[in-house]
């Protein structure tokens, strides 16, 4: 991956910070910038500088590098990544912006509320792991485009020492002996 990527969405998370002030938020320019590097690229001047200075590249490469940056973050077995962009036919938007957004993360806006909700929630799920169920959007009938973007990091807690574990369970470890089933216990923490 570029570097250059890496620069850009660490300095919109840099501006966020700032502007968010103290506080106990968390922030990040990870999800938002593959669409806003996508949205640079289809985009017209202005609006295209724009997008250019708030994700740090040039547009022109901007769609290929958030393509990029999904696909690396969606590589570990423990971290998955998703774009979605949804259009109503309503909207007419630019010819290039077909070629610069992912077939797998295109989707279209019926003007069914209820059938649209419905995908968009899927995608929500299926995307997160069942983490987040519903997609925290509501669609009006003047919805006409739903950009959407997921990250997903599996952590395991690690295992307790095995005093705490004989702590737990009521009783005092063993000292200066050795238990084989606090080993045979470790082992599975291990494991799992």
């Amino acid at each position: 991956m570029d570097a250059s990527v890496v620069r850009g969405v660490r300095g919109l998370t840099a501006r966020w910070v700032r502007e968010v002030g103290g506080g106990s938020t968390v922030v990040s320019g990870l999800g938002v910038w593959p669409l806003l590097g996508i949205l640079a690229t289809a985009a017209d001047e202005p609006g295209r500088a724009e997008l250019a200075e708030a994700i740090g590249v040039d547009a022109v490469g901007a769609a290929s590098a958030a393509g990029e940056l999904i696909a690396a973050l969606d590589g570990p077995r423990d971290l998955r990544a998703a774009l979605g962009v949804w259009v109503s036919d309503t909207l007419k938007l630019a010819e290039s912006f077909d070629s610069v957004v992912p077939v797998a993360a295109r989707g279209t806006l019926t003007g069914d509320l209820q059938r649209d909700k419905a995908a968009l929630d899927a995608w929500a799920s299926e995307h997160t792991d069942g983490l987040i169920p519903r997609m925290p959007l509501e669609l009006t009938k003047d919805t006409v485009l739903a950009l959407a973007s997921a990250s997903v990091r599996r952590t395991r807690p690690r295992p307790p020492s095995y005093r705490l574990w004989w702590r737990l369970r009521g009783s005092r470890a063993p000292t200066g002996t050795r238990c084989w089933r606090r080993r045979a216990q470790e082992r599975s923490w291990r494991r799992a």
